[in-house]
């Protein structure tokens, strides 16, 4: 039986069945007009990709709760479409949908002040490993795989304007059992890489903040621990990835305009700030998975689906 709607061409045929035999054109139509209101995923993004992963999810879910995690560099859309995946899930085959990101579970900012203070200035930034509360991560995970309305859980949020975890009363509060789970975070699944590379900086910031490769360093020792226990966890891993650096640079520039309602070109200190903010991000970017990913999504510059692999997801 054809889905209704029409999926990539590398999609597997043997994917696209029997998950999809309840769900009417009619369905679709109408959750594709939502996705197209509520995120910046283009209608063949959302037709070719969003639905049948929605659909290899949903299938995946039948045989028991799911956990699975979208990574990608910043810019590269991850975390819109864990959202459409949740809003898929939900209207398209009735399951019950929360998650949270690696950005929920940023350390506060007196934590990371400490960090800063007592291992490395570049610490107070936000975003790459040994930033997160890991602790907090685990038990929201394991909260979410048991929740009830006998026992809700509270998922946290990360008021970055304020650089500093959002009061309680602000978080979301979920009272009923989880049927699939929703993680994302740019490097989720990166493994740590080979300890030699440190030696020489990647770039002008490594150079000028890092030179003896101490924050480097406490970076790929958080990474090759207590983030490949987290990463563990997920049952799915669906990777996007860029054509290159200078593209992921583009992208969360852009990204930053569009937040700043700005539809021109980039002043030149929005470029510079920007450029220097990823700098940190940037070696991590570059780490080749510790596993490899079920899906594998190659992007091409406007964010479109140019190659679509994994061998695990093919023999599902």
């Amino acid at each position: 039986m054809a889905p209704p709607f029409r999926a990539h061409a590398a999609w597997p045929a043997h994917l696209l069945g029997e998950v999809w035999a309840d769900v009417t054109e009619s369905q679709v139509r109408a959750v594709v007009a939502e996705v197209s209101r509520v995120s910046s995923l283009s209608p063949r993004f959302t037709e070719e990709v969003a639905l049948p992963l929605a659909g290899w999810l949903a299938l995946r879910a039948r045989s028991g709760q799911l956990a699975a995690a979208f990574s990608g560099p910043p810019g590269s859309g991850k975390s819109t479409l864990a959202r459409v995946e949740r809003l898929l899930l939900e209207r398209l085959f009735g399951l019950s949908v929360a998650g949270f990101s690696l950005d929920d579970v940023y350390l506060t900012k007196a934590e990371r002040s400490e960090l800063a203070r007592d291992v490395h200035p570049l610490f107070m930034t936000r975003g790459v490993p040994g930033t997160h509360d890991l602790g907090l991560a685990n038990r929201l995970l394991d909260d979410l795989l048991r929740t009830s309305s006998e026992h809700p859980v509270w998922v946290p949020k990360f008021d970055k304007l304020a650089d500093d975890r959002a009061p309680r009363d602000q978080w979301q509060r979920i009272a009923a059992r989880v049927d699939v789970v929703l993680l994302d975070g740019w490097f989720w699944g990166a493994g740590p890489g080979d300890e030699a590379s440190l030696g020489a900086p990647i770039n002008a910031r490594e150079a000028r903040e890092d030179p003896d490769g101490r924050w480097r360093r406490r970076v790929r020792a958080e990474l090759a621990g207590p983030y490949q226990s987290l990463f563990a966890r997920a049952d799915v891993h669906v990777q996007m990835t860029a054509p290159s650096w200078q593209t992921t640079v583009a992208w969360r520039l852009h990204q930053q305009l569009e937040l700043l309602g700005n539809a021109g070109p980039a002043s030149e200190e929005l470029s510079t700030r920007n450029a220097e903010f990823l700098a940190l991000f940037q070696r991590v970017v570059g780490l080749p998975p510790a596993r490899e990913p079920d899906l594998i999504l190659g992007l091409d510059e406007h964010h479109e689906l140019g190659q679509l692999n994994g061998a695990r997801f093919r023999s599902a």
